[in-house]
């Protein structure tokens, strides 16, 4: 008889969360049911704006009171990575293969399964190597995107895939590959797969740290295969070197072996920069002609062996870490492809002002009203009277360190205020830690639509008294609002850079090595702050005073604690002055540096603890 053995159970579905998130669950104080009222349409299209790579995860730990401004679930950091490991021997296979030797397989695929970007909820967010800052002027012709060798024609992009999908997404004849212009780009391909020439003709020769490049540099031959360890050793030097200098870095290598990419993706984490994997995937016979017919002794065996490799590679490849997979299959395609360098959505350096930054409104819109009155702008009103912009004649812009909703009497009214504003330009938003909630909430009813980046809730999230009020109050709006709501507060930055690097606002703050940069623990500590994992006496988190170590260029601004006052520490200014709880909503003039408040016209919240004073 034979014995039928039982399939193993595969991987689990995968469920929505806010774009690169990886939350866990966070019982609120009060834990009653949700309201069935606010749901979305199945086909509403997700935001692109926050193609992040996962491992966002709201902070845990024991349940605060309810009502107040830190009544959030939190933890402390947990600890950094160890820097991935050079590799120190030689490969052991045939004469022309390219990639880190042999005896460094192993310890460097786990140093990159430690610290790659998906599992940076386990880094942490404490003060880490501090990086040196580079000049405006560096800074924008680093940015500035390299000459091509020709112009390219318009053509469709190429997309990134999502993690767990089958196999990458091929671009087109023409595709227009965007990159981030601080990332890691990193070249997968076999030898002869023209990999060097792609580089020359999109990047700049600074900008390329190439494999064969440094076999010649150590041993006067590219060929030379026992030059490949220093090779590779000095080649992951200067890539650190690189991104800890805020600077686009191509890596020209095969890389088709996941222990080839795991340190280049370690590095990238280590860094918070993005890693972009591109794909040159051209027919096996191609390869082997070109690779044997150009005097490297590149053998037809170890061509083989790479394109078996690369083939056995692309349906993981998303989920090794890459933020995005472009895969360029054929001659025609590698060779009509453009790419396009370009600065991610939280990179406003180019834009000075003048601004008017706004604390935490949270659902206040009576007041928001009054202080933008009073700091010159014009209120526009819909058909009914409601506010659904403001502009200001003298041309300043307004900016919200986020917390938009919950609390307040009117999330509903500040959200069409605040989103007018920002459709028609006189606005910039960056994410608070309750949008991030909201939209995690609204994403897990929506049966588990997938996001960006899909991640893998561990369990339902039950949202407390403050979050099940907003959604019953955006339940009674139109399903058309409520659509927009949504893809508004999903597609957030985390924070800002503006004014050549001169001001960041984010909604906790933001030390200096995380400035422009983009990680999940960069997210994390925009979004909720760092904690010490310890308890107030009145249970709420022992938050890490980084504004008191901050010596900075840049001027912080950002809310999240209520404070009596607004909180001047060093460069840095806290913004939130509980209006929610009957205190002031607050804007600071920039580059003035002149406060304006208004006081709350009544309490709608009580706060967990009294408000402090900063210092």
């Amino acid at each position: 008889m034979y014995r039928l053995r039982k399939a193993k159970a595969g991987p689990r579905p995968e469920r929505a969360a806010w774009p690169g998130a990886e939350p866990a669950a966070a019982a609120e104080p009060d834990g009653r049911a949700e309201p069935a009222g606010l749901t979305l349409p199945a086909g509403l299209a997700e935001p692109t704006g926050l193609a992040e790579p996962t491992g966002l995860t709201e902070p845990t730990g024991p349940a605060a009171p309810a009502g107040d401004a830190e009544a959030t679930t939190e933890s402390g950091p947990s600890a950094a990575p160890a820097e991935p490991p050079e590799p120190t021997g030689r490969d052991a296979g045939p004469a022309g293969q390219d990639g880190p030797a042999a005896g460094s397989v192993a310890p460097a695929a786990a140093a990159a399964r430690r610290s790659a970007p998906w599992r940076a909820r386990w880094r942490r967010a404490l003060p880490g190597r501090r990086r040196p800052a580079a000049s405006p002027a560096d800074d924008a012709a680093d940015r500035a995107q390299p000459p091509a060798a020709a112009t390219p024609t318009p053509a469709s992009a190429a997309e990134p895939a999502p993690p767990g999908a089958a196999s990458p997404s091929a671009a087109g004849t023409g595709a227009t590959l965007r990159l981030p212009a601080l990332s890691l780009v990193v070249l997968v391909g076999t030898a002869g797969s023209g990999k060097s020439t792609f580089a020359a003709r999109h990047f700049r020769p600074t900008q390329i740290v190439s494999s064969d490049a440094l076999r010649a540099a150590v041993a006067d031959d590219e060929r030379d295969q026992s030059a490949t360890a220093a090779a590779f050793e000095i080649l992951h030097l200067i890539v650190r070197h690189r991104l800890a200098a805020g600077r686009l870095t191509v890596v020209d290598a095969t890389n088709v072996e996941r222990s080839a990419r795991a340190p280049l993706l370690a590095l990238a984490a280590e860094h918070d920069v993005p890693a972009v994997a591109v794909v040159l995937e051209l027919p096996e016979e191609l390869a082997v002609g070109r690779a044997t017919g150009r005097g490297r002794r590149v053998g037809a065996d170890v061509v083989r062996r790479q394109h078996a490799e690369l083939l056995a590679s692309l349906p993981g490849l998303a989920a090794e870490g890459f933020a995005a997979v472009h895969v360029l299959r054929g001659p025609e395609v590698v060779a009509g492809a453009s790419v396009v360098v370009e600065p991610e959505p939280f990179d406003r350096r180019a834009e000075h002002g003048p601004f008017d930054i706004v604390g935490d409104v949270h659902a206040c819109r009576h007041e928001l009203e009054k202080l933008l009155g009073r700091l010159g702008y014009q209120i526009a009103r819909d058909d009914e009277g409601r506010a659904c912009g403001a502009h200001h004649p003298g041309g300043r812009r307004a900016v919200f360190v986020g917390d938009l909703v919950d609390r307040g009497p009117d999330p509903a009214g500040t959200l069409r205020l605040v989103m007018g504003m920002v459709a028609s330009g006189d606005a910039l938003v960056v994410a608070g830690n309750h949008e991030f909630k909201l939209v995690r909430v609204l994403r897990e009813r929506r049966g588990g639509a997938a996001p960006p980046i899909a991640v893998q809730l561990d369990r339902p999230v039950r949202p407390g008294r403050n979050l099940r009020r907003t959604l019953e109050l955006l339940a009674a709006e139109p399903p058309s609002f409520q659509d927009a709501a949504f893809a508004f507060c999903a597609g957030l930055p985390a924070h800002l850079v503006l004014d050549d690097g001169r001001l960041v606002v984010a909604h906790a703050g933001l030390k200096e090595e995380y400035q422009g940069r983009d990680s999940p623990r960069v997210r994390q500590f925009a979004l909720f702050g760092a904690v010490t994992g310890e308890r107030d006496e009145y249970g709420l988190p022992v938050r890490l005073a980084w504004a008191r170590e901050y010596h900075g260029r840049a001027l912080v601004v950002y809310g999240h604690t209520p404070m009596a006052e607004p909180g001047w520490v060093n460069n840095t200014v806290c913004l939130d002055t509980g209006c929610c709880f009957g205190g002031a909503l607050t804007a600071l003039r920039y580059p003035e540096r002149e406060l304006v408040s208004v006081r709350a016209r009544r309490q709608y919240a009580v706060p967990a603890r009294p408000l402090r004073r900063a210092g």
